[in-house]
């Protein structure tokens, strides 16, 4: 993995994007104390999609539980 630094503007959501263009969105709710995700992945059919997004949830709440521990 290559990291490189670009100017973007400021804001309070962070999206990440798959090479195969699926990718998720994670952001604080505006009006509740919760964090909001959405996410769109790409898949040669539907079971092949809902596989990815298992594993794709599965890292993200495990990252978030890391974090608020």
């Amino acid at each position: 993995k290559r990291a490189e630094i670009i100017d973007i503007p400021q804001s309070d959501v962070l999206k990440c994007f798959f090479r195969d263009g699926s990718w998720y969105a994670i952001r604080p709710s505006g009006t509740e104390p919760k964090i909001k995700i959405y996410m769109s992945l790409v898949g040669e059919d539907r079971a092949e999609a809902e596989e990815k997004l298992g594993r794709v949830k599965s890292v993200i709440f495990e990252k978030i539980e890391q974090v608020i521990k």
